[in-house]
């Protein structure tokens, strides 16, 4: 095994250490011990990620978007940069929306979108 010898530790991190180890019942060597091990197990891979997965969740991805794309050019382009701006008819469909909404009652609007799913 391989001695480390911590230098410039203040005085008061030693002694959150110590007391640290104190409440988990180990020595302040074997609490440092574990310290160090947790941060390295849960931050530092050992090994690169394979570039299978990635490359499978990114393909079903662009498969996600290519689906989207199909269904968004089936319908109207709804763009008003070509389109004068109507204030009362935007009003008028504001008015409209705001009905549709209350209609709902108290679902949210994820679970009425899943509601509408359903149909």
């Amino acid at each position: 095994m391989t001695n480390i010898t911590l230098s410039n530790l203040s005085s008061e991190t030693l002694a959150k250490l110590k007391a640290q180890a104190q409440l988990h019942g180990r020595s302040l060597q074997e609490e440092i011990r574990h310290i160090l091990e947790t941060v390295v197990e849960t931050q530092i891979p050992l090994a690169p990620q394979p570039v299978e997965p990635i490359q499978a969740l990114a393909s079903r991805m662009q498969q996600q978007l290519e689906c989207h794309d199909q269904l968004n050019s089936d319908q109207p382009d709804h763009s008003m940069d070509d389109q004068p701006l109507n204030l009362a008819a935007a009003l008028a469909n504001l008015s409209v929306l705001k009905q549709t909404i209350s209609s709902l009652g108290d679902l949210t609007i994820r679970e009425a979108i899943e509601e509408g799913r359903r149909f």
